[in-house]
């Protein structure tokens, strides 16, 4: 071994000795990995959290500070991923394949829990329906009009938003509520929409808007199971607060 390689040698083993996480991003991530690999998320931190999932977009960089970072801007992880592409960005340090990937992986739990719904007695299990409903409108900004249409059983055929509106209003019509619950050859349905505010209560026009559209759905013998009212954090049901006739 020439004296070059024998200091060279020498310099790596200090260098080893001296790393920490800050300065070792690439053994730092791994035991991140290895944490969730034996634990899953018990025992992690919300930064941590965070901080394992940046490493999937950003390689070979620490992104402690980032993951930081984005809990001081939002607050929280479920105010993170609730943020949409164009805010993360806002973020220093967040690029775009970043913001794309948070918002991906709520767009599919978003999609795992309309599918845990599916084949499922929605009055029997009906925690599914408010747990896909709030994470489906519950982070919007304008009121949408969802319905949830059902067959024999009460199991999920399909879901459908029928109208976006505003910051507090949108419309709704029942005769096009039914003409999709008749092509779908619906039986049921539950009716879903948003309260950006964050107060679920139903106002009058909610109220007169749901007579309406019961109404309808009786001369088409399509029964109307709930009216659900989410907010990102909360839920007001019809059904559940004696405004709606059990089924």
């Amino acid at each position: 071994m020439s004296i070059i390689d024998d200091k060279e040698k020498k310099l790596n083993s200090t260098l080893s000795e001296n790393l920490t996480p800050e300065n070792n991003p690439a053994g730092h991530r791994q035991r991140l990995k290895q944490r969730f690999l034996s634990n899953n998320l018990a025992g992690m931190h919300d930064y941590e959290v965070l901080e394992l999932l940046l490493t999937y977009s950003i390689p070979r960089r620490d992104v402690k500070p980032l993951a930081k970072r984005l809990l001081a801007e939002f607050g929280s992880i479920a105010n993170v991923f609730d943020a949409d592409i164009k805010e993360l960005v806002k973020v220093k340090g967040i690029a775009e394949n970043s913001a794309i990937l948070i918002s991906l992986l709520r767009n599919i739990a978003t999609m795992y829990l309309e599918q845990q719904a599916l084949d499922v007695d929605v009055l029997r299990s009906p925690k599914k329906v408010y747990d896909f409903a709030r994470m489906k409108l519950g982070n919007s900004n304008i009121e949408q009009f969802l319905v949830i249409f059902l067959n024999i059983k009460h199991h999920v055929i399909c879901c459908e938003i029928m109208s976006k509106g505003t910051v507090d209003r949108t419309v709704a019509y029942p005769r096009d509520i039914m003409r999709m619950a008749l092509t779908n050859s619906a039986t049921g349905i539950i009716l879903v929409h948003n309260h950006p505010t964050g107060v679920c209560e139903p106002s009058i026009n909610d109220i007169n808007l749901t007579e309406r559209i019961v109404a309808s759905a009786d001369t088409c013998d399509v029964a109307v199971l709930d009216h659900i009212i989410v907010s990102k954090n909360d839920f007001y049901s019809f059904r559940q607060n004696g405004l709606m006739q059990q089924n």
